[in-house]
C-alpha cells in the first residue's frame, strides 16, 4: 500500500541549494500531501493514541501523533540549514578579512626608510645588524655613484 501511495504522502522534493563542493541541498514540499499514519492494537491499548504509538509512512521511526504528523523536512529544517551554511560563509569572510587585515598591518609595521633616499620599503624588517651592513652598502653605493658622475663630467 505505501509504495502504490507513495505520490500522494511523500511530497515533493526541491532542490534549491548546490554547494561548492556539488552537494545539493532542499526540502520537500509537502503542499497537498497526506499523512498516511498506521498502528496496531497492542501498542494502542500499552501506551494510549498520545504515546509513541504511530508509524506514518516516510519517516523511520514509530512516533507519538504530533511528531508523525510533523514535517521534520519540509521548508523549515531547510531554512535552518541555510542559516548554518550563511553564518558559516559569513565567519570564513570575516576570518579573511582579518588575516588580510593583520598581513597589512604587518606590512605596514615593516616598512622602514632608505637611509640614501629616505623613501619607505616594504620590504621586511632585517635584524640591526643586517640593516647596518645594507645602510654601509647603500652608502658606498651612493658614493660610488657620486664619484662616477663626478668623474664622467
Amino acid at each position: 500500500m505505501g509504495r502504490l501511495s507513495q505520490e500522494h504522502w511523500q511530497g515533493r522534493w526541491t532542490t534549491d541549494y548546490t554547494g561548492a563542493d556539488g552537494e545539493r541541498d532542499g526540502y520537500r514540499d509537502y503542499t497537498g500531501a497526506v499523512p498516511v499514519l498506521t498502528t496496531t492494537l497492542t501498542p494502542l491499548a500499552d501506551k494510549g493514541p498520545h504515546g509513541p504509538v504511530w508509524w506514518r509512512y516516510g519517516h523511520d521511526a514509530v512516533e507519538t501523533l504530533d511528531q508523525a504528523l510533523d514535517n521534520p523536512d519540509d521548508h523549515r529544517a531547510y531554512r535552518i540549514r541555510d542559516e548554518q551554511r550563511r553564518a558559516a560563509r559569513q565567519a570564513a569572510e570575516e576570518a579573511r578579512r582579518r588575516q588580510w587585515e593583520e598581513e597589512r598591518r604587518a606590512r605596514e609595521a615593516s616598512k622602514w626608510p632608505c637611509p640614501s633616499c629616505a623613501t619607505t620599503s616594504t620590504r621586511t624588517r632585517r635584524p640591526a645588524w643586517r640593516r647596518a651592513a645594507a645602510s654601509a652598502s647603500l652608502a658606498a653605493a651612493a658614493a660610488r655613484l657620486a664619484q662616477e658622475a663626478q668623474e664622467a663630467a
